[in-house]
């Protein structure tokens, strides 16, 4: 492995490490930064569960939706192994909070 990394030259990796980074700043820019209005809001968290002494970490999905100044529901919701992948495409995409919702089998 030692071998392999000496090959690289720095210029190389500084290439690399520049290339990562616009993609990288390119697909955050194509993305939206908020919700629209009135969409809710909702974030993932991951919360340390300790079950017969072994600590696991697992997702949930927190949100809130608001009704004139007044938090109408506040809430949190598992998110499955089978649907993680997804629920994170949708939040990244700042997807509605209900869209979010529907695939997690939650009726508001």
């Amino acid at each position: 492995m030692l071998g392999v990394a000496s090959n690289l030259t720095n210029q190389n990796v500084l290439v690399g490490i520049q290339n990562n980074t616009s993609t990288y700043n390119s697909s955050l820019s194509q993305s939206q930064t908020r919700r629209h209005k009135g969409d809710g809001s909702g974030y993932i968290q991951w919360k340390t569960v300790t079950v017969n002494g072994k600590q696991y970490s697992q997702p949930w999905y927190h949100y809130e939706f608001w009704n004139n100044r007044e938090r109408f529901i506040k809430s949190s919701c598992y998110i499955p192994k089978q649907l993680l992948t997804q629920i994170i495409q949708l939040d990244a995409n700042k997807a509605p909070v209900q869209e979010i919702l529907n695939l997690l089998g939650v009726i508001i």
